[in-house]
């Protein structure tokens, strides 16, 4: 079944800003994922002295949640471009957008959850064994 997409650009917008300021928020968060990740990249794989990860980056549940959400702000940031020029973005393109948002979003999710649990559980163990010392 083919996915029918609108030709008017306007359809693509956000209903609270205009096309331009859309773009340049989608190009900034797109920008603030990527340098992100390649610093975590540069840090965990070889400039982060006796913790360098090396090639087990990828053994991490956060850092494929990480590579997820911006792979998936740069598509967004792709689609968002194309639609500002008035070229309407392949189908292809708008499912692969929308497949990063609704497999790093859960993901993310769970990265949270468990980070949190982590955090709970530091507490227990700083309170109930290093206490009384």
């Amino acid at each position: 079944m083919p996915l029918s997409l609108f030709t008017e650009a306007e359809q693509f917008s956000s209903p609270y800003m205009g096309q331009e300021n859309y773009l340049r928020f989608r190009a900034l968060w797109a920008l603030i994922f990527t340098v992100h990740l390649v610093w975590d990249l540069l840090e965990s794989c070889w400039l982060g002295g006796s913790e360098v990860l090396g090639h087990y980056y990828l053994f991490y549940f956060t850092n494929w949640s990480f590579l997820l959400q911006c792979m998936g702000q740069v598509i967004e940031f792709l689609v968002t471009f194309r639609v500002s020029r008035g070229q309407v973005p392949s189908g292809c393109m708008a499912r692969i957008s929308m497949l990063f948002f609704a497999v790093a979003q859960p993901i993310s999710f769970l990265v949270t959850l468990g980070d949190l649990a982590e955090c709970l559980e530091w507490e227990k163990l700083q309170t109930e064994y290093l206490g009384h010392f």
